[in-house]
């Protein structure tokens, strides 16, 4: 490498002048460093040198066949093309893209010649200078950009996450959320209907690896709580008075803040989960630390 070559001239330059030269830093495989980055990044991998028959390179330049041109230049295109055959001969449909027009024909598909190449094969070719729009107009959802394909594949991943995971069981409020006027003594969570699907909030941020997302998720939360007498009781909750104690069973639309780190590894972690009351109601004091020692949800 060129960084390397630089600093071994100026430790020679060091020593000439009897200094002690620095200590060469450590480079590692740039090569299978990139080639890591592609494939955590972005799923690509670098395919290996192909099996290119010398013989043939030396047919196609002498006949000026593409991806060889007219003045016998193209040995580098020719080993893309060479890739290219021996994917589409595995089967694979092959979307090649490039702005080099050798592979063009007039109207913009591949050149006659390299078609006729692929048409016995079991695989198909496709050339096209762009990989953006090519991707936009094949996804199996419509998006006018990259970034609203990246948003709904990312919604679509958490929607399945959260239908077919467990995490909606560790979803649960704290009394502090429904928003009491007096501590409870004591307080569960028995059910949660979900009434709204999941919604995206405001614009995502991008980290060190990962983009941030937050969603919405709004259900119906029922709850039974043992509360102090006197507690404000909003309509609709069943009450029933135990001694100096009221046990309250409700049901309030609350809503869950959801915060997700979809990694550029394609990872995804749910970080952090903040309850709120969909009314807007304020919170209120939890569960009062000195429970009374006697069964609480006796109704």
């Amino acid at each position: 490498m060129k960084a390397d070559e630089q600093f071994n001239s100026v430790a020679r330059t060091y020593r000439r002048l009897g200094v002690a030269a620095p200590e060469a830093p450590f480079v590692g495989d740039y090569r299978r460093y990139v080639e890591e980055r592609l494939d955590e990044h972005l799923g690509f991998a670098v395919l290996p040198i192909p099996h290119a028959d010398h013989a043939d390179l030396v047919r196609r330049a002498v006949g000026r066949i593409p991806p060889f041109d007219d003045k016998g230049s193209g040995y580098r295109d020719s080993l893309v093309w060479a890739n290219v055959l021996e994917l589409a001969g595995a089967g694979a449909d092959v979307v090649l893209v490039t702005a080099d027009r050798i592979f063009r024909a007039d109207n913009g598909e591949l050149a006659a010649p390299l078609r006729l190449e692929v048409d016995s094969l079991q695989g198909r070719v496709q050339v096209v200078t762009e990989l953006t729009p090519w991707l936009l107009e094949n996804l199996p959802w419509r998006s006018t950009t990259v970034a609203d394909a990246v948003a709904i594949a990312q919604d679509e991943e958490f929607a399945q996450y959260f239908d077919a995971s467990d995490f909606q069981d560790e979803m649960q409020p704290e009394a502090e959320h429904v928003g009491f006027d007096r501590a409870p003594y004591a307080f569960r969570v028995d059910d949660i209907q979900w009434t709204v699907g999941i919604e995206r909030t405001g614009s995502p941020r991008s980290t060190v690896g990962a983009d941030v997302v937050e969603y919405d998720i709004t259900g119906d939360v029922t709850f039974e709580a043992v509360l102090p007498n006197g507690t404000y009781v909003e309509t609709g909750w069943e009450l029933q008075h135990v001694g100096d104690r009221l046990h309250v069973r409700g049901t309030t639309s609350m809503t869950a803040g959801v915060i997700v780190l979809f990694g550029h590894n394609m990872a995804m972690e749910v970080e952090n989960v903040d309850w709120r009351r969909y009314d807007a109601g304020i919170p209120g004091p939890g569960v009062e630390p000195d429970e009374p020692q006697t069964p609480l949800f006796d109704f």
